[in-house]
């Protein structure tokens, strides 16, 4: 799946899972029919995939913690860093560390795929580290900027 989602990210398209479907929107028009046919063969496993970043972005939300999108050391793509303080008890932390490691790609995918393109063919990291707080999955699952 990884591979696909990274042909997605590059292609430029826009993909958003809005009432139990997909959205999905051309960087600059409609999809092309070829990638359009594939998105539509591979919806469940898209929707997998949607389901599990939205469950790890709800639950790193709802322990308290904001989501920043960080380059990677390497320089190539991006990573998930939590930010604040959690609300959870000790006790309970060990769950959510381990539902990061297993969707950290997922919910890294809903993300980017839900932010707009840039002028030069990038994702608007800014716009999503500028614009949430508590709930930062709703940009991407929701809604296409704002």
């Amino acid at each position: 799946m990884d591979d696909f989602m990274t042909t997605l990210l590059d292609a430029g398209v826009i993909v958003m899972q809005v009432g139990g479907d997909l959205k999905i929107k051309g960087k600059s028009g409609p999809t092309p029919p070829e990638l359009a046919a594939q998105i539509r063969e591979r919806k469940p496993e898209l929707m997998a995939t949607f389901n599990r970043g939205e469950e790890l972005l709800l639950a790193l939300s709802s322990a308290g913690y904001t989501v920043r999108l960080e380059p990677r050391a390497s320089g190539e793509g991006y990573f998930l860093l939590p930010l604040g303080q959690s609300r959870l008890p000790p006790e309970e932390l060990e769950g959510l560390f381990d539902l990061y490691e297993r969707h950290h790609d997922d919910a890294l995918f809903v993300v980017l795929l839900g932010l707009p393109v840039t002028e030069t063919g990038g994702r608007d990291v800014g716009r999503w580290n500028r614009g949430h707080t508590i709930r930062p999955m709703r940009l991407a699952v929701g809604h296409t900027g704002a």
